[in-house]
C-alpha cells in the first residue's frame, strides 16, 4: 500500500514532505478557538450602547477570526491567506446565520 501512495503521489506530483500536519492543524485551531471565543467578549462588557455593542463585537470577531485563520494556516504549515480568508469567510457567515435567528426569535430588546 505505502508503494502505491509513494507512485500515486510521484504521478500527481505531490511531495509527501509539504503537505500540512492534519493533527498539528487541529490542535492550533482548538486553542485558537478558545481564545478567539473570549475576545468579543471585551467589548460585550466593556460597552452599553446596544447597536455601538453590536458594531464593536462583530468588527472584533472579524479581527480575531483573520488572526485566527492565519496563525492556524501558518502553524498548519498552510497558505497563511488562503486559511485566513476561508476561516474568515466561514465565521462572517455563521455570526450573520446567529445574529438572524436571534433577530427572528426576538431575543433583542
Amino acid at each position: 500500500m505505502q508503494r502505491s501512495c509513494s507512485l500515486s503521489a510521484l504521478q500527481l506530483g505531490i511531495d509527501l514532505d509539504d503537505l500540512s500536519n492534519p493533527l498539528q492543524a487541529a490542535l492550533v485551531s482548538m486553542v485558537t478557538f478558545i481564545f478567539g471565543a473570549a475576545i468579543p467578549l471585551i467589548p460585550a462588557v466593556l460597552i452599553s450602547q446596544k447597536n455601538t455593542r453590536i458594531g464593536a463585537i462583530a468588527a472584533v470577531a472579524v479581527v480575531g477570526l483573520i488572526f485566527a485563520g492565519a496563525l492556524g494556516s501558518s502553524l498548519g504549515g498552510a497558505h497563511v491567506g488562503q486559511g485566513a480568508v476561508r476561516v474568515t469567510v466561514g465565521g462572517i457567515a455563521a455570526l450573520a446565520a446567529t445574529f438572524g435567528v436571534g433577530v427572528g426569535l426576538g431575543t433583542g430588546s
